[in-house]
C-alpha cells in the first residue's frame, strides 16, 4: 500500500488516558487511517510485547510499523518482527544498574518480552498491571545481554536528587530523560521517537514534509520536533506545550486525534 503521510502516536496520555483505555472513536478512526493514505504508527516507551498487542487490537493482521521503547526498537506488526534497534552495551547498562542498587532505587531492565527486576517490590506489581507486561527476578550477575531501555521508578524528590548523578555517569553513551515525574528513562543515544520516525518515513517512501506526530510527554519531545507538524495535546504538560508549534484544543480522549487527522486530510487533498 501507498501512503501520502505518516502520523506517529504515543499512547499513555495521548491515545489512552490514564487507567483508562482508547476511546471508541479513536480506535474507528485509526481503523480508517491505512485506507485513507495515513500511514499510522503507535510510537510508545512500552516494551515490545505490549505495543504489538495494541497494534494488533487496533488493526488485527495488517502489516504496520510500530516504535517501542521509546524508540530503542521498532518492529512490524502482526508478527513482530525487528526492522532495527539501538540497545544499550550490557556493561554500560550495568554500570547504571549498580549505581541505582547501591543508592536503594528500583532499576528494571528489559528483553522484547519481559522486564526484570533485581528485588521484590510492588513498583514491579504496579508497572505489571499499567502495561501487561510479565516480568521476572534476576541477580546482578544474571543481567548479562544489552537491554533496550533501563526504567527507574520511584517518588519524584528522589529521582530529582539522584539525576544529576546519573548524567554524570552516563556520559555521552546514555540519553536519560524524565518520562513521568516518577520515571527516569536511559536509552542508547542513538535511539529516540524522533529518529526512529525519520527513519520509517524514509523507509515508506513519505516525504518528511508529510510527517505528523502526536504526543503528550518529554519523551515525545523529539518526535514531535523531528515531525513537519508536530502536536502536543491539550493535557500535556506545559513544558512540552512551549516547546512545539501546534497544541490540539482537546485532549486525551476527547477529540485530539480527530483536529490532528483532519489537519492532515486538509494538507493531503482526501
Amino acid at each position: 500500500m501507498s501512503y501520502k503521510a505518516i502520523l506517529a502516536c504515543d499512547l499513555d496520555g495521548t491515545l489512552i488516558p490514564e487507567g483508562g483505555v482508547i476511546s471508541a472513536e479513536d480506535l474507528s478512526l485509526l481503523r480508517k487511517l491505512p485506507s485513507m493514505g495515513i500511514l499510522p504508527v503507535i510510537a510508545s516507551g512500552r516494551p515490545v510485547s505490549s505495543v504489538l498487542s495494541i497494534v494488533r487490537n487496533i488493526w488485527e493482521d495488517e502489516e504496520l510499523p510500530a516504535i517501542s521503547f521509546n524508540g530503542s526498537v521498532v518492529i512490524k506488526s502482526p508478527l513482530g518482527k525487528e526492522l532495527f534497534s539501538a540497545r544499550l552495551d550490557n556493561k554500560i547498562a550495568k554500570k547504571i544498574v549498580a549505581f541505582s542498587l547501591d543508592n536503594g532505587l528500583f532499576p528494571q531492565v528489559y528483553d522484547n518480552n519481559l522486564f526484570y527486576v533485581f528485588y521484590e517490590d510492588e513498583k514491579a506489581e504496579k508497572y505489571y498491571r499499567s502495561v501487561d507486561v510479565p516480568y521476572k527476578i534476576i541477580s546482578y550477575d544474571d543481567f548479562t545481554w544489552d537491554t533496550p531501555k533501563i526504567l527507574l521508578h520511584d517518588e519524584p524528590d528522589i529521582l530529582k536528587k539522584y539525576f544529576p548523578s546519573l548524567l554524570e555517569l552516563a556520559g555521552k553513551e546514555i540519553s536519560a530523560f524524565f518520562s513521568k515525574p516518577i520515571y527516569i528513562e536511559l536509552v542508547n543515544p542513538e535511539s529516540g521517537k524522533g529518529q526512529a520516525l525519520i527513519k520509517l518515513a524514509a523507509i515508506y517512501g513519505i516525504s518528511s514534509s508529510m510527517i505528523w506526530a502526536m504526543g503528550d510527554a518529554e519523551n515525545d519531545v523529539d518526535m514531535l520536533l523531528a515531525a513537519r507538524y508536530g502536536y502536543a495535546v491539550a493535557n500535556a504538560s506545559e513544558s512540552v506545550k512551549r516547546q512545539v508549534s501546534y497544541i490540539t484544543e482537546k485532549g486525551v480522549g476527547q477529540g485530539a486525534l480527530s483536529e490532528v487527522v483532519q489537519h492532515i486530510i486538509s494538507v493531503i487533498g482526501q
